[in-house]
């Protein structure tokens, strides 16, 4: 029997937790707000979340998780809902879970994705062009499955 290196089973690596260098969201993140997926490693994220302060003097936000390959954005999910001036809400993606609102915080589906070397997972934003004096975001965390290449 040929063996193939990548023929293993997922369910048997144990989670991982990374979190984004900058606690920050832009519209269009910089390098540092971006979780990059390390040379020689594959990456399956199953849950992510960033909780998002909206100053009380701004318009809406709304935010969305980008996986992209550096160049070319591969996924993007659903926007989130409506994050009002004022509110602070924690806005969570996992594999498991459609929109759903409980309290304060509210989740959106993440694909089933092996994400390669050199991919990215970022927090983007579809309702303000700035950060607002009073606006403050938590890093972006993910919860994942890490394998080499």
């Amino acid at each position: 029997m040929t063996q193939n290196a990548r023929a293993f089973n997922w369910d048997s690596i144990p989670f991982v937790t990374t979190i984004s260098a900058d606690p920050a969201i832009e519209v269009v993140p910089d390098g540092n707000t971006y979780i990059t997926i390390a040379a020689g490693k594959r990456f399956k994220p199953e849950i992510a979340y960033i909780s998002l302060v909206a100053s009380a003097d701004a318009a809406n936000r709304t935010l969305a998780l980008r996986i992209d390959d550096g160049t070319t954005v591969l996924y993007q999910s659903p926007w989130g809902i409506t994050i009002t001036a004022g509110q602070t809400r924690t806005q969570s993606w996992c594999k498991s879970s459609l929109v759903v609102t409980v309290g304060t915080q509210y989740g959106m589906h993440i694909p089933d994705i092996e994400m390669q070397a050199g991919w990215r997972l970022s927090v983007v934003s579809a309702s303000f062009d700035a950060v607002a004096p009073g606006d403050n975001a938590s890093a972006l965390t993910v919860y994942g499955k890490e394998a080499p290449a």
